[in-house]
């Protein structure tokens, strides 16, 4: 199936997440400060359509799409050719990001899984653990973990979430730290974390 969203263009299954309102909050912040420069590399961890990644890559960045599943990669291949940004775009099916190499990123993002569901309750899109932070937090470790000096980090959160360990994980590799809540509903408020000038994070446990 295919969805035009603007300038966007992007590739869904049944299986893979459709852009919400949550994936509009990191485009528009992805608007609001990333440009790349000569050879400036980003990377989206649990990349879903592909829809962020296009964007980076749009805006010169050299990216990564990363997502463990592989209707969700082949979704961000198709959506990167439609883009016109294929040339950009590299598109790899792994775990949270582990398969990034140290200290290779300037710019990091993810709208991870952060409802707190237990088990197989929810779809793997929805799903960040009990307490809604144990994907989060793994994807963060590797995008710190992946950071050249002074990169940015961006991910989207939720009031639902225990948000203040991620932030937390982030003033401590990060120069500036900025919770800024954006959307709200009925039952949850949606924000944007991003750290600024942060520092390569090697411990994963």
């Amino acid at each position: 199936m295919l969805k035009d969203l603007g300038a966007l263009r992007i590739a869904l299954t049944r299986s893979v997440y459709d852009p919400s309102d949550d994936s509009f909050l990191a485009l528009e912040k992805i608007s609001e400060f990333a440009r790349g420069g000569s050879l400036a590399t980003a990377a989206d961890i649990g990349c879903g359509s592909g829809i962020l990644c296009a964007l980076l890559a749009k805006r010169g960045f050299i990216s990564v799409c990363i997502d463990v599943s592989p209707c969700a990669a082949q979704c961000c291949a198709e959506t990167s050719r439609m883009c016109g940004v294929d040339a950009l775009v590299d598109v790899v099916q792994c775990d949270s990001g582990e398969c990034l190499r140290s200290r290779a990123i300037d710019v990091a993002v993810s709208n991870p899984p952060y409802l707190p569901i237990e088990g197989d309750e929810g779809f793997v899109w929805d799903s960040g653990g009990a307490k809604g932070i144990e994907i989060p937090l793994r994807f963060l470790k590797n995008m710190l973990r992946s950071c050249k000096r002074e990169c940015t980090v961006l991910m989207i959160v939720s009031s639902l979430q225990r948000y203040e360990v991620l932030v937390n994980l982030l003033a401590k590799s990060c120069r500036e730290v900025v919770l800024s809540w954006e959307r709200s509903f009925f039952f949850e408020r949606l924000g944007c974390l991003v750290g600024r000038g942060c520092e390569p994070w090697i411990e994963l446990r």
